[in-house]
């Protein structure tokens, strides 16, 4: 069955965070710097920027994200993710997907933005051969966990930005400005299992 975005436009690749590497390879050919991202902005729809929703030194960590998560749905393969501390504002984030290549692992740079009650990560690849994390865009994806203690992420769509936010500021009060409605969101979630420790 293929996916739809909210604007029933099909996205143009995968999505999956597990999905990263492929799409990274890919652009990586193409010559393209990084991140055009987590989810590559230009090849499968989630939102690239050149800015945080919000600086990093103004995020905490949440305890309950720390860990290992496994991936719900197997038919789209295998997951592991493992979250830690990297220090108090960020996040180290290790996506593994195992096929029959072996276990390969995309590493990422992930901190929180609280916007009216929601929880935005702001995501970028980590490599040390595409320079300083400045210069590496970002994609957003909004987190939450369920009641029986499932995450789920909701990647951020690039279908509404016709016109980049330049600033910080100005891309915060978009998000918010359209934080209910479906079509900020890729239509596809993923959903982790917390592993026991």
């Amino acid at each position: 069955m293929q996916r739809t975005r909210a604007n029933g436009v099909p996205p143009r690749s995968p999505v999956r965070l597990r999905s990263v590497k492929i799409a990274i390879s890919d652009m990586r050919r193409l010559t393209l710097s990084w991140l055009a991202a987590l989810c590559l902005g230009a090849l499968c729809g989630c939102y690239e920027s050149t800015v945080p929703l919000a600086p990093g030194s103004a995020s905490s960590i949440d305890a309950r994200l720390l860990g290992w998560w496994q991936s719900v749905d197997e038919a789209e393969g295998s997951a592991r993710m493992l979250v830690l501390a990297f220090n108090p504002h960020e996040y180290y984030v290790e996506v593994h997907e195992a096929d029959e290549e072996g276990d390969e692992a995309t590493r990422l740079r992930v901190f929180s933005t609280r916007i009216d009650g929601a929880t935005f990560g702001n995501a970028q690849v980590i490599d040390p051969g595409e320079g300083a994390a400045g210069a590496r865009p970002y994609v957003f994806f909004r987190y939450d966990l369920a009641e029986d203690g499932r995450l789920r992420l909701r990647y951020v769509d690039d279908a509404l930005f016709t016109q980049p936010p330049a600033t910080s500021e100005a891309l915060f009060a978009f998000v918010q400005a359209h934080l209910d409605d479906p079509a900020l969101y890729l239509e596809e979630a993923d959903w982790f299992e917390k592993q026991a420790e």
